[in-house]
C-alpha cells in the first residue's frame, strides 16, 4: 500500500488553543487505517499509536506514560529488535545523560563507529570503558557463562584505576603495577587458595617461594626459599646456603632509624664526665664530688659502687684496671683501682701545680700506653705524665697548648688540643714524650668556642659552638677546614663522640635537650640525620657512645639511648671497620694485630710464644716488679730459690745456653755498657765500652779500678777453715806466676817464707 501523506497545519485562529485542535487530529490518527505515518514534527502528551510512526524531524515524547507496542527504530526504518538505534557518521549511536547536562553518563559507540561502550566517558577506547566506580550485587562473568564468583574473568584483565576486591583468585598471571597504592584488607595467597597469613606464598617443587628483583633484571635481589624448599633467605644471591645469606654490604643507617630512650638511673646534680668500658659506666659528679659506677650490661643501669673525690673532678679516662681522674680543686691527677667496683681504692694523687706557673686547673685527660696526657686550663700547658707505676706517676714533660685548653685527644703520634679561649686547636707531636713539639694548628673560621675535639682517620671533628667543624689533618702542618654544619640557632653543645660514620653531640640550648646524630660519611657534606629529645636532666650534659648505645649524664639523670645497631649471638664477618670496639670476653686474632696507639694489658700480662721486640729508638721501656729471662720457674732446685725469684732482674741459662748474659756494644759506641747505681744515683759498678770494670767510680782508667773512701778497699775472707786467701798474678809474655797468700791458720808473724801479717810479700808460684 503506498504511503499516505497528511499535512496537518494549525490554523492561525487556533494558535493559542492547541488542545481542542490536536485532540481532533489525534483522534483521527487513532481511528485511521495507515500503514505508516510520517510526521515532520510533533509534540504528543498521552498518546497510543498502534501502527508505525516515521518522523524526519524531532519526536518528543512526554507525559506520564508512553508505550510502543512493537519495535522502535531510531535513525532506521528497519529496526533489528524492539529497540534499535543506528549510528550516524559523526555522532555516537546511543547516549544517556542527566537532565540539563551536556556530558553523557552512558555512551555507546564513538566517532569512529567502532562499537565501543563508554560509561562515564565520551571517548571509550576499549570494548567497555568505565570511568568511575562499579557497583553490582549479583554475579558478573566476563569470558564465561558459568561462575560462582561476584566477578569471574576468563582471559586477560587490565585495571588502570582503583579495584576493591574481597576475595581474589588468579589462576593465571597477576600483575600489579603503577605509582598508586595497592592495599589488601584481608589475606593475599600466592599459589594458595588458603593463605596462612596476610601474605602467604606457597613454594613449588622446583621454584623458590618468593623473589624480589629489579625491573628487567634476570637476577633476584631478594630470594626467600630455595630449590630444596629449606626456607633459606638470600639477599643478593639466588643460592642461599644459610638461614640468612647476604651477598653484598649491609648498611644500618641512623638516617633510617629512630633513636630511642631505653633506660635511666639517678645521679647527683652536676656530672662532668662519663666513660664506658666493658659492662660498666663511670660517671664523675662535681656536685657530689664522687665517682659513681653503674652496671650497664642491661638497658636499665644498676648502681655498682662509688668513691669520694676532691671538690671539683673534671674528667675521667678508663684504661685497664685503673680510672684516671683530673681535679681542679686539688690541681692534680688521681689514679683509682677499679678492678672491684664495690671496693674502689685510690692508688695515688699527684699535684700538677708543681710545674708550669703554679695556677693549675686540669680539665681534660687522655691515656695512651704508659702516658697520661693532661690539658691544664690554669697555666695553658699540655702535661705528659708517666703512669706506668700507678703508685708513683711522674711528670716527664710539658708544652704550652694555647690559652684555656679544655680537651685533648691522642691519635698515633699526635695529640690534639682544643680550648675555650683558643683561636685555634693545637696539634702536638708526642712521638718523643720527653720532647713534645708543636706541629701546627687548626685555625678557627667561626666565632665559636672549641669545647671538644675527636679524631677519626684523617679528620678532626671539633665541637665549635654553635657549629660542628670537620678538618682534614692528614698533613698536621697544613690542616684544612673542609666543612661546617650548624647545630642550632643558639646551641649549648656538650662533648662530642665519633662512632663509625656518625658524630653524636648533645645540645642543651635553644630551649632543647636533644641528642643529635650527624652523618659524616662524606666529610665535606655532613648531614643531620636524627634527633632525640630527652625531657629530663639539667643543662650540662656529657656524652659517651659505646656499641649500639649512647650514654648521657645530664643533671640528675643518667640515660641509656639505643642509637640502632645489630645484636646477635654469633657472626662470621670477613671484613670489619669499626669506630670503637669493646670486647667483654676473649679475642682470638689469627694473624697480625697492629695497634697504632698505646696498648694496655691487665693483670694477666702478656704471654708470647715467639720473640718479643721493641723497636722504639727514642722512648724508653719500663718494667715494674721484675724481669726473668730464660725460665718460668727460676732456681727451683736451689735452696735460695725464693731469694732468686725475688730478684728484680734474673737471667737463668738453659742447658743449651752456655753464656747466660751478654752485653755488646754497637759500632763505635762509647761510654758504659753496664752500670749499677745507688738510690741516690751514685755509680757503684760500671762496665765501660773498653771492657774496664770500675767499682766506686764511673770512669775506670784501668781494667780494674777501685775507688773507695773506706779503710779497707779490698777484703778477702776465706769461709773454709782449711783454705786461706790468695791473689795470683801472671804476665802475658812470661810463664812466671806470683801469688800473695795467707794460710788458713797463719798468724801475724815473720817467717822464713816471707809471710807476715805486717809486710805481705808476693811469692813465686801459683796459689795453693
Amino acid at each position: 500500500m503506498p504511503h499516505q501523506k497528511i499535512n496537518l497545519l494549525k490554523p492561525r485562529s487556533l494558535k493559542n488553543s492547541p488542545f481542542p485542535y490536536w485532540a481532533r487530529i489525534l483522534a483521527f490518527i487513532s481511528s485511521a487505517t495507515l500503514a505508516t505515518l510520517f510526521i515532520v514534527s510533533v509534540i504528543a502528551a498521552n498518546t497510543t499509536i498502534g501502527n508505525n510512526i516515521e518522523t524526519s524531524g524531532t519526536l518528543t515524547v512526554g507525559g506520564a506514560t508512553s508505550t510502543i507496542a512493537t519495535a522502535l527504530g531510531v535513525a532506521t526504518t528497519s529496526p533489528w529488535g524492539i529497540f534499535s538505534v543506528e549510528m550516524g557518521t559523526v555522532n555516537p549511536s546511543f547516549v544517556v545523560s542527566n537532565n540539563g547536562s551536556s556530558t553523557p553518563s552512558f555512551w555507546i559507540g564513538g566517532v569512529n563507529q567502532n562499537g565501543y561502550i563508554g560509561i562515564g566517558t565520551t571517548s571509550p577506547n576499549q570494548a567497555l570503558t568505565v570511568v568511575g566506580n562499579i557497583y553490582n550485587t549479583g554475579i558478573i562473568g566476563i569470558g564465561t557463562t558459568t561462575t560462582d564468583r561476584a566477578l569471574s574473568v576468563h582471559g586477560n584483565a587490565l585495571f588502570s584505576g582503583t579495584v576493591m576486591v574481597a576475595n581474589l583468585i588468579a589462576t593465571g598471571t597477576l600483575t600489579l603495577s603503577g605509582t598508586g597504592t595497592t592495599t589488601y584488607s584481608g589475606a593475599l595467597g600466592v599459589a594458595s587458595s588458603t593463605p596462612w597469613g596476610t601474605l602467604s606464598v606457597e613454594m613449588e617443587v622446583n621454584n623458590p617461594s618468593f623473589i624480589v628483583s629489579n625491573a628487567g633484571s634476570s637476577s633476584p635481589s631478594l630470594w626467600v626459599g630455595g630449590v630444596n624448599q629449606n626456607g633459606y633467605i638470600g639477599i643478593g644471591t639466588s643460592t642461599p646456603n644459610e638461614v640468612l645469606t647476604v651477598a653484598g654490604n649491609i648498611a644500618n643507617l641512623a638516617a633510617t632509624s629512630t633513636m630511642k630512650l631505653r633506660g635511666s638511673a639517678t645521679l647527683g646534680n652536676t656530672p662532668t664526665s662519663i666513660k664506658v668500658a666493658g659492662r660498666y659506666a663511670y660517671v664523675i659528679d662535681r656536685g657530689t664530688s664522687d665517682l659513681r659506677i653503674f652496671d650497664v650490661s642491661s638497658t636499665t643501669p644498676a648502681f655498682a659502687g662509688s668513691i669520694g673525690l676532691d671538690l671539683t673532678p673534671q674528667d675521667i679516662y678508663i684504661s685497664g684496671r685503673y680510672a684516671y681522674v683530673v681535679d681542679g680543686a686539688s690541681d692534680g691527677l688521681k689514679i683509682i683501682d677499679i678492678s672491684n667496683p664495690a671496693a674502689l681504692s685510690i692508688m695515688s694523687s699527684t699535684s700538677l701545680a708543681t710545674i708550669g706557673d703554679g695556677s693549675s686547673n686540669p680539665l681534660g685527660i687522655y691515656i695512651s700506653g704508659r702516658y697520661a696526657y693532661v690539658v691544664d686550663s690554669g697555666d695553658g700547658y699540655l702535661k705528659i705524665i708517666d703512669v706506668s707505676d700507678p703508685v708513683r706517676p711522674s711528670i716527664v714533660s710539658m708544652l704550652t697548648a694555647g690559652s684555656g685548653p679544655t680537651s685533648v685527644f691522642v691519635s698515633g703520634r699526635y695529640a690534639y688540643v682544643a680550648g675555650q679561649q683558643n683561636s685555634s686547636s693545637i696539634i702536638i707531636d708526642i712521638s718523643d714524650p720527653f720532647n713534645p713539639k708543636n706541629m701546627g694548628s687548626i685555625t678557627r673560621t667561626s666565632q665559636g668556642i672549641n669545647l671538644d675535639i675527636k679524631i677519626s682517620g684523617n679528620y678532626a671533628y671539633v665541637n665549635d659552638n654553635p657549629n660542628l667543624r670537620i678538618i682534614d689533618v692528614s698533613d698536621p702542618a697544613n690542616s684544612q677546614s673542609i666543612a661546617t654544619i650548624s647545630l642550632g640557632v643558639s646551641p649549648t653543645l656538650s662533648n662530642l663522640q665519633v662512632s663509625g660514620r656518625y658524630v653524636y653531640v648533645f645540645n642543651s640550648g635553644d630551649g632543647k635537650k636533644e641528642l643529635i646524630a650527624i652523618d659524616v660519611s662524606i666529610p665535606d657534606s655532613p648531614v643531620i640525620v636524627s634527633r632525640l629529645n630527652i625531657a629530663v636532666g639539667g643543662t650540662s650534659p656529657y656524652l659517651y657512645v659505646s656499641g649500639r648505645y649512647a650514654y648521657v649524664a645530664n643533671g640528675t639523670n643518667f640515660s641509656v639511648i639505643d642509637i640502632s645497631g645489630i645484636e646477635t649471638t654469633s657472626a662470621i664477618i670477613h671484613s670489619l671497620e669499626a669506630g670503637n670496639l669493646q670486647v667483654r670476653s676473649d679475642v682470638l686474632v689469627g694473624n697480625q694485630l697492629t695497634v697504632t696507639g698505646g696498648l694496655t694489658v691487665g693483670q694477666g700480662g702478656i704471654l708470647s710464644t715467639g720473640p718479643l721486640a721493641v723497636s722504639a729508638t727514642t722512648s724508653k721501656s719500663v718494667i715494674l716488679g721484675g724481669l726473668i729471662i730464660g725460665t718460668s720457674t727460676p732456681a727451683t732446685t736451689s735452696p735460695n730459690s725464693l731469694a732468686f725469684y725475688q730478684s728484680v732482674f734474673l737471667v737463668e741459662a738453659t742447658s743449651s745456653a752456655s753464656i747466660p748474659f751478654t752485653i755488646r756494644g754497637a759500632g763505635t759506641q762509647l761510654g758504659n755498657y753496664l752500670q749499677i747505681q745507688s738510690s741516690t744515683n751514685t755509680s757503684q759498678l760500671v762496665l765501660s765500652s773498653s771492657g774496664r770494670l770500675g767499682i766506686g767510680t764511673s770512669t775506670p782508667a784501668t781494667e780494674l779500678a777501685i775507688s773507695s773512701s773506706a779503710t779497707t778497699t779490698i777484703y778477702l775472707d776465706s769461709s773454709v777453715t782449711t783454705k786461706g786467701s790468695c791473689i795470683q798474678l801472671k804476665s802475658a809474655t812470661s810463664s812466671a806466676v806470683y801469688h800473695l797468700y795467707i794460710g788458713a791458720n797463719d798468724v801475724a808473724s815473720t817467717t822464713s817464707d816471707g809471710r807476715s801479717g805486717l809486710i805481705p810479700i808476693f811469692e813465686f808460684g801459683a796459689c795453693k
